[in-house]
């Protein structure tokens, strides 16, 4: 979600079963200071934009965030130095500092908005991310493809896979969270965007992804083949185990957190967030903490009904919006992080988006979301995690 104002490009902005017959690997060899009850720190504030700051991902050595960016668009008569107002990925110290753009730069992109965003960053230094491309001030995109270069070459890159697509049967016109395996292979999230009027107003200027499901990739000298992992249908975030041999996810409009194997097969169960009274709940969003998952749980919203009855938040911004760290070997989830501020009050913290997390679990990054006018912006903000000290985040 974001302000009416801002255009939307491909974002934004979830069955329990048999058991999957593979390896607990977050009981063992996890990275060290993470038994035991976590403590949080203070956060540290890494982004001061007006528009959307949206985390992506950390590089494999824990330095490094990655992070897409746009500026909010004023309202007529002012004007931005680009009127096109592109998304552009951000790289920066893990703990705050300057920040490196990377943005479309050819003069062909001064016609369209142009978005990058889901940076992801392998070991070797090869560059993950989407791309869209759509007509200034469009709610919808028009064109989109997954792009592999490096942080020094990265557009255009290598066109991987284009969108809208089908793959296994299955069509999307969007990508979500991007996770490396190995040098040549990586997991996908896709998933399709729906148009809809927000909560104050008629027009149809927001997006809301629905979850299809995540692909796995292979690469093969320039090029990339791709298939759909069994039991992952209906995703909408996920991360790796320890060993890279499961998959943690969450569904569309779920309260469970879900694993498979890597190889995909038969989902499992291994939490379940509680109803909030009569108010259904949904997890979504999973990052890898040391040997637990953090979720973002939150009220659900019918978004057939967005704007009845009046008073209802916009979608994204609803209620009980928390962060909780679960242990998928026992199911026990504490709570990490929590939101009061008021949904209707302009300028108030009313909810959490994505996270990420670094690779030793001791840093999370986490999107707040900020309401302004009938919708929200995203800062991103930094928690350093660990148990008695046992983390020093600098």
């Amino acid at each position: 979600m974001r302000s009416r104002t801002t255009p939307r490009i491909g974002l934004l902005l979830l069955m329990a079963g048999a058991g999957c017959g593979h390896s607990e690997p977050f009981l063992t060899g996890a990275p060290p200071g993470q038994d035991g009850p976590l403590l949080v720190g203070a956060p540290t504030r890494l982004t001061y934009g007006d528009g959307m700051d949206l985390v992506a991902s950390i590089s494999p050595d824990g330095a490094t965030l990655l992070y897409a960016f746009q500026p909010y668009k004023p309202p007529p008569p002012a004007t931005l130095s680009r009127p096109d107002v592109d998304r552009c990925i951000g790289i920066m110290p893990v703990g705050g500092g300057s920040r490196r753009e990377i943005c479309r730069a050819d003069n062909a992109g001064l016609d369209s908005t142009d978005a990058f965003e889901q940076a992801s960053l392998g070991s070797d230094g090869a560059l993950l991310y989407a791309a869209y491309a759509s007509r200034i001030g469009a709610p919808a995109v028009n064109t989109g493809a997954l792009r592999l270069g490096t942080v020094d070459a990265p557009y255009p890159g290598r066109v991987l896979l284009t969108t809208p697509n089908f793959v296994s049967g299955l069509s999307f016109d969007h990508f979500g969270a991007i996770r490396w395996i190995s040098a040549t292979s990586f997991l996908v999230e896709v998933h399709d965007q729906q148009i809809f009027s927000n909560g104050g107003n008629d027009t149809r200027s927001d997006t809301f992804p629905l979850g299809v499901g995540i692909l796995r990739g292979e690469l093969n000298g320039g090029q990339a083949t791709f298939s759909m992992v069994a039991g992952t249908d209906s995703a909408s975030g996920f991360d790796l185990s320890v060993a890279k041999d499961s998959i943690y996810f969450t569904r569309l409009d779920d309260a469970r957190l879900y694993v498979v194997a890597i190889a995909g097969g038969t989902r499992r169960a291994v939490f379940t967030e509680p109803a909030n009274g009569a108010t259904r709940r949904y997890l979504r969003d999973p990052v890898r903490i040391g040997n637990r998952v953090a979720v973002v749980g939150q009220d659900y919203q019918q978004r057939e009904n967005l704007k009845f009855p009046p008073g209802q938040p916009p979608l994204g911004l609803g209620a009980g919006s928390v962060v909780k760290a679960i242990g998928p070997g026992d199911g026990i989830a504490s709570s990490l992080l929590a939101t009061n501020g008021s949904n209707s009050t302009q300028g108030s913290f009313a909810a959490f988006g994505a996270l990420a997390a670094s690779p030793d679990g001791c840093r999370l990054v986490v999107e707040h979301r900020i309401v302004k006018e009938s919708s929200f912006t995203t800062d991103l903000y930094s928690y350093c995690l660990g148990t008695g000290g046992s983390c020093v985040c600098s």
